[in-house]
């Protein structure tokens, strides 16, 4: 009975061993995760406001991502100060934002 016993033990043993394992990889990819994130918002060019491309009041991990493929220059457009985004694969304008006067 006592070899059962410590069949069972071992077994135990191996799957917290396991479980453990699986929790500090978890761990790890999400904190990767946070640094990329993080990452991404500082070397972007975009404020947080002008990387809410869909409006919604958050910045999602992919906004971050398809705002790192664009950039902003300042033009002027009928005597108004402008800012337009400029896909960095292919020249195309993305928008033009004019504030007013």
């Amino acid at each position: 009975m006592r070899a059962s016993s410590e069949f069972v033990f071992r077994l135990m043993s191996m799957w917290r061993k396991i479980l453990v394992g699986l929790f500090i990889v978890a761990c790890l990819g999400l904190a990767i995760f946070a640094v990329a994130i993080i990452f991404g918002m500082i070397t972007s060019p975009f404020s947080y406001n002008e990387m809410d491309f869909d409006n919604d009041g958050q910045v999602t991990f992919s906004e971050i991502v398809y705002g790192s493929a664009f950039r902003k220059n300042e033009v002027e457009v009928e005597e108004k100060k402008c800012i337009q985004y400029i896909s960095l694969k292919d020249g195309r304008i993305l928008k033009v934002v004019c504030h007013e006067k």
